[in-house]
């Protein structure tokens, strides 16, 4: 067992025996606590597997986890506060000792909707309806945090025709919605609090009957020891028996993914791999996302909303099927959780920061042409142009992409309160934390300054950003 893992869950339990009537401070782990008679607890205390899947699950820096609800984020006191089924009170944890925290489903919660996405000079990207451009300022007006002012200097990029996409299927929500071959589907995978565990390895499958031939799929993957691996196939025809055309990701333990295209008549090939960023973890979470169109033969892989590896398959891809199924080689030890499966644009995230010194803005239309010059301004529905022949009205709908002059671009500057919240379906906003609660995130940005969101508009909140993050334990 992690030594960490117990220290973590050692304190809850003791708060649930002592101290269920007040908070208990947790920060970086140190020496294990005592038990409630004297001594060194011992592992006959602690549970021997991470807490049973609840709402929400917080991360610590040094890898420990554990689920639960966040209530609140204190900003200047430095604390989060966590609740858990077995404490009374919640438990402040110090904000400095966590890393992240992924969401679970909350009342009102909606990928951000719009017609347009705007990348910023540092990485974030954020959707909405591009309502005005001038020498200034960029107006962007978003479903959850009314309209933002972005500074036009700190705005990378703006993709006018590519706001969030439309959800074909989120979940899970019950076994019934996916097909198993045979036998008592209760005793192959179990279904507990929109997590999916295989029992035993047999594949795990569904059809999305308007799935296109571009689409977008993420999902949550949990290991809980090393060597754990998995396949996940895309655009096959059988849900509960993956065969024939298709793509087939291979993901081992949070170390390694490999992309291989199936073919009907037999065979595969192998596109190429590449290794987690994030390092070998040996007990872990990744937030995988795959964009991929098969007519075009283009596949992008992101991990954590931060590209891992992109493959062009450059054979035709014959196949029309709209299944995906999982299929686990071991038991128990992997968990699946919020799979969501959206149409794709095509369009492919960048998120990294701008390093470019380009002179002009460049625009994009949707022929294919590209013409450099000034972007004017945005108004009515329609972009200003200035380039060294004429000055262009374009309307917004002829425009795949706006790229702004790098070599007047600002980037915003980090703040140590920075933390950085990803939403549903893609994007995320760098903010200077002001407070986290009553269901509300509210923080300051160089970018746009004051704002609030609900925090249902997030799926995952980073702390400690900048921190260098430190490799994860091993098991004995």
């Amino acid at each position: 067992m992690n030594p960490r893992w117990m220290i973590v869950s050692g304190v809850l339990v003791l708060a649930a025996a002592r101290f269920a009537a007040a908070a208990i401070v947790v920060g970086p782990p140190e020496a294990p606590p005592s038990a409630a008679g004297g001594g060194t607890a011992t592992s006959a205390a602690v549970p021997s597997s991470p807490l049973e899947p609840g709402g929400d699950r917080l991360t610590l820096l040094k890898g420990d986890w554990l689920r639960g609800e966040l209530v609140s984020i204190d900003a200047a006191g430095g604390r989060v506060l966590w609740r858990h089924p077995e404490v009374r009170e919640p438990v402040a944890f110090s904000a400095k000792a966590v890393g992240e925290i992924r969401l679970g489903a909350r009342e009102g919660a909606a990928p951000a909707r719009g017609s347009g996405v705007v990348r910023l000079t540092n990485g974030d990207e954020l959707a909405g309806d591009i309502v005005a451009v001038d020498p200034t300022n960029l107006v962007l007006a978003t479903s959850a945090a009314g309209a933002l002012a972005l500074q036009r200097s700190m705005v990378a990029e703006i993709r006018p025709g590519a706001g969030a996409m439309s959800v074909l299927y989120e979940g899970p929500k019950s076994l019934d919605e996916w097909k198993l071959r045979g036998g008592d589907r209760t005793r192959m995978w179990e279904l507990k609090d929109g997590v999916l565990s295989p029992l035993v390895p047999v594949p795990l499958g569904r059809s999305i009957d308007t799935m296109p031939d571009s689409v977008r799929i993420d999902f949550t993957v949990e290991w809980r020891q090393p060597g754990i691996y998995f396949s996940f196939w895309f655009f096959h025809e059988k849900p509960d028996e993956p065969q024939g055309e298709a793509y087939m990701l291979n993901i081992i333990s949070g170390q390694r993914v490999d992309l291989n295209r199936l073919r009907s008549t037999g065979g595969s090939q192998n596109l190429g791999s590449a290794e987690f960023a994030e390092g070998s973890q040996q007990r872990g979470t990744a937030r995988i996302s795959l964009l991929a169109d098969r007519a075009k033969g283009t596949i992008v892989l992101l991990l954590n909303g931060r590209m891992l590896r992109q493959w062009k398959d450059t054979r035709e891809f014959k196949g029309g099927g709209k299944s995906i199924t999982f299929m686990p080689q071991g038991g128990r030890e992997l968990r699946i959780s919020e799979i969501r499966v959206s149409k794709w644009n095509g369009i492919v995230p960048q998120g990294a920061e701008v390093a470019t010194d380009t002179p002009d803005d460049a625009v994009v239309l949707t022929n294919g042409d590209v013409m450099s010059g000034t972007l004017l301004e945005i108004a009515g529905g329609q972009a200003v142009v200035k380039t060294p022949f004429a000055e262009l009205k374009i309307p917004l709908d002829r425009i795949t992409q706006i790229s702004m002059a790098g070599a007047k671009a600002v980037r915003a500057r980090r703040k140590a309160g920075d933390v950085r919240a990803s939403f549903p379906g893609g994007g995320s906003v760098t903010v200077d934390l002001a407070s986290l609660a009553g269901g509300r995130l509210q923080g300051a940005s160089e970018n746009f300054g004051t704002a609030a969101w609900p925090l249902s508009s997030f799926e995952r909140i980073e702390m400690n950003i900048y921190a260098e993050k430190p490799a994860a334990p091993d098991e004995p």
